[in-house]
């Protein structure tokens, strides 16, 4: 995390990584508000950006190196709607990695208004790393532990 000044900090620094995300016209419903299902969009977006930062994880999405045979697969992800989001505005999605055990990575997500920080949606979702041959489960190696660890 980015070390800031408590006075210029914003609530989605305190995250392991964020990402910004605008409102397009095809994330709308009928409502003309995003539809719920976008959201698990934008997690995903926050969710990739964040595994980016995770070497063992990029090498396994460019099929290189000792992981390349390392998948991952999304088992469960939940979302609370707080506010609505609309056509044009500007969202930071933050997200932490909550819990890495077994074969799990649990992640939590806050969407923000970037310009009123007010909070518009949160959820979580949980991961489970695959061997991409068999679809079977995987250990989380220590090396990909101890860099989720270097990001806290």
């Amino acid at each position: 995390m980015k070390k800031t000044s408590k006075k210029n900090t914003k609530p989605w620094q305190k995250f392991h990584a964020f990402k910004e995300v605008e409102v397009r016209w095809r994330d709308l419903d009928a409502y003309n508000h995003v539809t719920n299902s976008v959201y698990f969009n934008f997690f995903e977006e926050a969710r990739i950006h964040l595994y980016n930062k995770i070497r063992a994880f990029r090498d396994s999405w460019q099929n290189k190196g000792k992981y390349a045979n390392l998948g991952m697969t999304l088992i469960r992800t939940a979302c609370e709607f707080r506010a609505q989001a609309f056509l044009g505005q500007k969202l930071i999605v933050g997200v932490n990695i909550t819990r890495a055990k077994k074969f799990f990575v649990d992640t939590e997500y806050t969407v923000f208004d970037k310009k009123t920080q007010a909070v518009i949606a949160k959820g979580t979702a949980t991961n489970a790393l695959i061997d991409k041959q068999t679809f079977k489960p995987i250990s989380i190696p220590k090396e990909i532990l101890d860099q989720i660890e270097q990001l806290k």
